[in-house]
């Protein structure tokens, strides 16, 4: 009899472990789909990339051509102008569109807080539509605005330099060729700049709320 109830006991005792341990181990099922995709499309590729950086390869031929060359594409990057000047071009509009973007944001987000939850909710949706908008979609969207020809920006323009109202501080319009926005070096990054900060603004404002 003491037998057969320690036996008993023990299977109970081995029941009530797997089924904690099948409990611990679900949440980590479910997320087993998304750890495989990751690794697949995130975290291989990344560790891929830091192993081709020190290797010259022509993906035509193989990975059997691969060679190795140290830091020589480092070397190469480092002493590359270009490179240089992506990375100021890139904190320049980092400052310049993102500064802006909080300093419009944060005081927005307080007028909102201190609307009734209707209208805040209702506003708050709108300030955020650009952000979930298509980044192609949004550039289209520019890159039609500031068409020379064409474009709402530089129609604008002339239409107010021949306003009677407006027409004295805009006269300067009639004696210029259509602003070709994003052709030229000086207007091109602060165009780029006015599109990424009515981008991503809404999203500031979403967190500030």
């Amino acid at each position: 009899m003491k037998f057969l109830a320690s036996n008993s006991m023990d299977k109970l005792s081995d029941n009530r472990f797997f089924q904690l341990n099948l409990k611990a181990l679900t949440p980590y099922g479910f997320l087993l789909p998304f750890l495989c995709i990751f690794s697949i499309f995130g975290i291989f590729p990344l560790l891929f990339s830091v192993y081709l950086s020190f290797h010259a390869w022509n993906p035509v031929e193989g990975l059997d051509a691969m060679e190795y060359v140290g830091l020589e594409n480092y070397h190469i990057a480092l002493t590359d102008p270009w490179l240089w000047r992506s990375l100021k071009n890139t904190f320049w509009l980092a400052i310049t569109s993102g500064v802006a973007q909080h300093l419009v944001a944060i005081p927005v987000a307080y007028i909102l807080v201190s609307m009734g939850d209707r209208l805040r909710h209702w506003l708050t949706s709108a300030y955020f539509l650009p952000y979930i908008t298509s980044t192609v979609a949004a550039s289209l969207i520019f890159f039609n605005m500031y068409s020379p020809t064409s474009g709402i920006i530089n129609q604008s323009l002339i239409v107010l330099a021949d306003s009677t109202v407006f027409g004295w501080a805009f006269s300067w319009v009639n004696d210029f060729q259509p602003i070709r926005w994003l052709d030229d070096a000086t207007l091109v990054k602060p165009s780029i700049a006015i599109m990424v900060f009515w981008k991503y603004t809404g999203f500031n404002i979403v967190l500030y709320t």
